[in-house]
């Protein structure tokens, strides 16, 4: 009836509502109106199996296995004389009730009865009426249009009372068709049927739809099937709206089509679930099986945040198990200028080796350049290369490789970016550490400021026992320092020493461990060389020692000579020293002039006459000038040790000979024969003594006198 369509319950076969109640408990519905929530009830007391009606918030009738009973308070049970419905069986003809109008029917003892209001069997209105023509029975009508048909001016109430339980109410008040709670106020469930639609609510306790004990406002229960609710519309979309209290627009879950969606803040398409799996936030129609979308100016991110102390992960799987190939990826996609889709950058996992147990795996990753997509950086097995697809160039176990390109001008770098305020606190390090056995660090390259904010040096680092100290500083001027941090010269040597022992100290001897600076040529054999080199400008230089035998070296000082690089000054390795000459026959051998200058180039001083050359010392000594030789603290020996002549040469003639065997001097002759032989004049100024004077037989004329007073002894000279 469109009256009374709140709640309808309809089957094709067998259909009903069942209200159950323990045995000793009382089953009910209750009508009521907004004054009074308890004015009519329905009860069926299980305790006395006893159907009980309540009328105007009082008992009125009850009704047994075998007596129907009304209460004292009611004095009519009245009909009209054109009733044609029945009301139960009576005794007799029913002239025994008062207010009762009683027709036979064709069925003997069958009657059709009206009770009215005023007790006489005519008049007033009618009250109870059942009509056995239709087997309808009508409370407040005459003519009940239903099985049963309640009416009233104001409501209608239903109570359902059991002894000894709560009493439950049923209540037609105005629009609403209200269920109420054993107080009769409480409203449990309520109907309503107006121009604004048909409405269900539940405005108090839990509502259980296949359960009797639910544990939520609204629990719906079906032991064997799995859809267990069916919301439907008959428009484009159906849905469920959810709200709480600050709710300022409905929240709905959407199906539209095969679709579903869920619709927050006015706004739908938040979540879409397509009918083909895939899965789309932000828009209606996912191209992919999950697709994010969002039409914004701001950052968008995804955040997996878990609270707890587990692990956060995303995970990729597909079952592709062929080597080489790609098996799972993520691409960065974005606009163009000309407003097309374009991929800036990908990251894909490769297969190199599904052997089971020794599976390897490449992780490439690629972006655009000059719009062509360009692997640039690959992970595998440990190994990193950046801008090369070979991931192993030294095959070692772990390796960095940085390929800058094969054109020109194609360069690799590492950039190390920090910031430090502090004149010479370091900025970045790349650190060395030895987990093998604990976690040790063993060494680092640190760059640090060099005092200006643009100036920088670099320390190089190792751990000796566990403590970690700068060995090699790079100054920002380019001075390098080994064993300082402070290098006062280009290339500054520290070290600290107190070995006295300089032939054989420090670890000489085979290149041993010791302090000092030790260049090497691990190469034995005879020939090889190890050298320092030096270059001013274009001029070259070296010293080097070139192996000549087992632990035997000699030591070269070589020079450029006008591009025509020679030695110039060896050491040999027993000591001899050759200048101009590699083959030095004595301590010193000097092939070619020797110049020995004194200072102002002249012999002067107080020094053995402030000589050019000192042989000796400066108390008993030779000193050697430029046109002088003097001795001092001594006498002056002139002679050889062997059976050799002594001659004294000027203008680069012997004027004067000295002969080893005898001893005998020879002036201007060339083979003396007495101790002193003069070839040529004897000039004397002095006297000329001699123990014997014997002038030779050949001389001709003894003696000349000369006006001057000069006496000649022998011949005139020519």
């Amino acid at each position: 009836h469109v009256s009374a369509d709140d709640l309808v319950v309809e089957n094709s076969d067998h259909g009903g509502i069942s209200i159950l109640t323990p045995n000793n408990r009382t089953g009910a519905i209750y009508f009521g109106d907004v004054e009074d929530n308890n004015i009519g009830a329905l009860h069926y007391n299980h305790s006395l199996n006893k159907f009980i009606m309540t009328v105007a918030a009082g008992d009125r009738f009850s009704l047994s296995a075998n007596t129907a009973e009304f209460a004292s308070t009611i004095t009519k049970i009245s009909g009209s004389a054109t009733s044609t419905g029945s009301f139960g069986r009576l005794e007799g003809d029913g002239s025994g009730l008062t207010g009762v109008t009683a027709t036979a029917g064709a069925a003997g003892n069958q009657y059709n009865v009206q009770f009215n209001s005023n007790g006489s069997a005519t008049g007033g209105s009618d009250n109870f009426v059942f009509n056995s023509s239709n087997n309808r029975v009508g409370i407040g009508t005459s003519s009940p249009d239903k099985t049963l048909h309640l009416s009233d001016a104001s409501r209608v109430d239903i109570k359902f009372t059991r002894e000894g339980y709560n009493d439950h109410y049923i209540r037609k008040d105005g629009d609403y068709l209200r269920f109420r709670g054993h107080d009769d106020s409480t409203v449990i469930f309520e109907l309503q049927n107006n121009a604004n639609g048909n409405l269900a609510s539940f405005p108090a306790g839990n509502v259980g739809i296949g359960t009797s004990s639910p544990g939520n406002p609204l629990h719906v229960y079906h032991a064997t099937t799995n859809g267990v609710a069916l919301f439907e519309s008959g428009d484009a979309q159906g849905g469920i709206a959810l709200k709480d209290s600050s709710t300022s627009n409905n929240v709905f879950l959407l199906a539209t089509g095969d679709n579903f969606g869920i619709q927050t803040g006015g706004v739908a398409n938040r979540l879409t679930v397509k009918s083909d799996g895939n899965v789309g936030i932000g828009t209606s129609s996912p191209s992919t099986i999950f697709h994010i979308n969002a039409d914004t100016n701001s950052s968008n991110e995804v955040f997996i945040d878990n609270s707890g102390t587990g692990k956060t992960g995303i995970t990729l799987r597909s079952d592709q198990s062929t080597d080489g190939n790609v098996n799972a990826f993520i691409n960065f996609d974005g606009a163009d200028d000309n407003d097309t889709n374009a991929r800036y950058a990908t990251i894909e996992s490769f297969i190199v080796d599904n052997t089971n147990g020794t599976e390897d795996g490449r992780l490439t990753f690629s972006t655009m350049a000059a719009g062509t997509d360009t692997e640039t950086m690959h992970i595998s097995s440990g190994h990193v290369s950046i801008g090369t697809s070979n991931v192993n160039y030294s095959s070692n176990s772990k390796t960095l490789t940085i390929f800058g390109g094969q054109a020109d001008n194609s360069r690799a770098a590492i950039d190390i970016l920090g910031s430090e305020v502090n004149a010479d606190d370091a900025l970045g390090s790349i650190n060395f550490w030895n987990v093998g056995a604990g976690n040790n660090k063993i060494g680092a390259v640190v760059v640090s400021r060099d005092g200006a904010d643009n100036s920088g040096k670099i320390l190089l680092q190792t751990a000796d026992s566990g403590t970690n100290a700068t060995r090699v500083t790079i100054k920002a001027g380019g001075k390098v320092g080994l064993g300082t941090t402070s290098p006062t010269k280009s290339t500054h040597v520290n070290f600290a020493s107190s070995d006295t022992t300089v032939a054989t100290g420090e670890g000489l001897a085979g290149g041993v461990a010791g302090t000092g600076l030790l260049i090497q040529n691990a190469t034995d054999s005879t020939g090889v060389y190890a050298n320092l080199d030096f270059r001013a400008g274009s001029a070259d230089a070296r010293i080097a020692v070139q192996r000549t035998n087992t632990n035997a070296g000699d030591m070269h000082f070589i020079m450029d000579n006008t591009n025509s690089p020679a030695s110039m000054m060896v050491i040999k390795n027993d000591g001899k020293v050759g200048i101009g000459t590699t083959s030095p026959g004595e301590k010193l051998d000097v092939d070619g002039d020797i110049r020995v200058r004194g200072a102002g180039g002249s012999i002067g001083g107080t020094t053995i006459g402030n000589a050019a050359l000192i042989i000796g010392s400066t108390t008993n000594g030779i000193g050697v000038d430029a046109n002088e030789l003097l001795k001092k603290g001594g006498d002056l020996y002139f002679g050889v040790i062997d059976d050799d002549d002594i001659f004294f040469r000027a203008n680069n003639s012997t004027r004067m000979f000295i002969q080893s065997g005898t001893g005998n001097v020879g002036i201007g002759a060339g083979t003396p024969t007495e101790l002193l032989h003069v070839q040529g004049n004897i000039k004397a100024e002095g006297d000329v003594i001699a123990e014997n004077f014997i002038v030779k037989s050949t001389v001709t004329q003894m003696t000349q006198s000369f006006s001057s007073g000069s006496t000649i002894f022998g011949d005139t000279p020519a």
